[in-house]
């Protein structure tokens, strides 16, 4: 396994390359939930920001991260409007560096 975007194996494994700087937003289209894919280079939290397809910020929610490695974060879409969001991810690690990672778009559906 492996390529970008990542190959979710048995598990829900993330597999990575040498692309590892993506946000990855699957089932894309959602309808309950979606996960939320990347690769952290340490430990530390990562912020996510969903806006909708107006550039209005949706929600914010954060995550701590224990280790490097890959990441799969659940996020419950039920209760949003059916739609076109994007997605934003800054990871900041324990030593104050911070990583913008690049939006991804998903869309929602009913």
């Amino acid at each position: 396994m492996g390529g970008w975007p990542p190959c979710i194996g048995i598990g829900g494994r993330l597999e990575r390359n040498a692309h590892g700087d993506r946000l990855i937003v699957f089932p894309n289209p959602a309808r309950q939930s979606a996960t939320l894919a990347f690769m952290a280079s340490g430990a530390g939290g990562a912020e996510f920001f969903i806006y909708n397809s107006g550039y209005q910020l949706v929600t914010h929610f954060t995550r701590s991260i224990s280790a490097s490695g890959a990441r799969l974060e659940p996020w419950s879409v039920a209760d949003i409007a059916p739609g076109v969001y994007l997605c934003k991810l800054v990871v900041t690690t324990n030593d104050g560096k911070k990583k913008n990672y690049p939006v991804a778009k998903l869309v929602v559906l009913k």
